[in-house]
């Protein structure tokens, strides 16, 4: 399962709900070439690593896709998504936006297995929306047919 949302648009907090819902659900780790922040782990929150090694990683052919977020590299690797797609029923990846795009494009590869979800944030013009994420939901939501009196 693949989610993706800007910086803000609640990605994470409809990913914790899916993990506490979903039997043997996890959150596959992406990589960046940023610090870690206070209380970041490597390989828990992000596999953190030197641009240059980042780099070295690209060159190699070790990643799904990558791209260039805010001076930062960020990216999904092979061999590690492959690993946790071993050992986990469901695994949700959450790429930034571009990386979204990118493996929207790949998708073919992989029809029966992968579906994506892109959280868009309400234009502060318009009314806000939201439908539950679950295998029966549909979006948009249809039109309340009924009227009350």
């Amino acid at each position: 399962m693949i989610i993706s949302a800007p910086s803000g648009g609640g990605k994470d907090t409809v990913i914790h709900r899916l993990v506490k819902e979903l039997e043997d659900a996890v959150v596959y780790v992406t990589a960046t070439s940023r610090k870690p922040r206070r209380g970041e782990q490597h390989g828990v929150d992000y596999y953190f690593y030197e641009p240059e090694k980042f780099r070295a990683e690209i060159e190699a052919g070790n990643f799904l896709e990558w791209s260039m977020v805010h001076g930062d590299f960020k990216g999904v690797r092979k061999d590690a998504l492959a690993d946790t797609l071993r050992d986990h029923r469901i695994v949700i990846v959450k790429p930034e936006p571009q990386g979204m795009r990118k493996i929207k494009a790949m998708r073919h590869r992989w029809p029966r297995y992968a579906s994506g979800l892109s959280i868009e944030a309400p234009r502060p013009t318009t009314n806000a929306s939201f439908a539950c994420v679950t295998p029966r939901s549909r979006w948009p939501p249809r039109p309340n047919t009924t009227t009350s009196s």
